[in-house]
């Protein structure tokens, strides 16, 4: 990012007072930024729902995901049971879709 849009993005917040500059005295060429007590408050609570916000969507993710595999391991089940007889998902710990059916209830 170019240091002119840095500067004047830091001059708006600065102007809203959403945040404080101090030059740093052992180089004038350097600021310390730093954002107001209240919007720091603001900050982490808007963080702290975009972290719940964030694992709902993960949570999602992984149901569909299971989903998704469960469907694909009823393929091969079928496909499998089709041709030799036998089905080797059933075989093999606790199904896909057992956890599928677990998860959507």
């Amino acid at each position: 990012m170019h240091k002119t849009k840095i500067s004047r993005a830091v001059g708006a917040l600065e102007a809203r007072r959403y945040l404080t500059r101090t030059e740093l005295e052992n180089d004038h060429r350097l600021e310390r930024l730093e954002l107001t007590a209240a919007d720091r408050k603001a900050y982490e609570d808007l963080s702290a729902h975009a972290r719940e916000h964030d694992a709902d969507l993960m949570a999602l993710s992984r149901r569909r995901n299971r989903t998704f595999c469960g469907g694909v391991c009823d393929s091969l089940r079928g496909f499998e049971e089709k041709s030799t007889g036998k089905g080797a998902c059933e075989t093999r710990g606790p199904s896909l879709k057992t956890a599928r059916s677990a998860s959507s209830g």
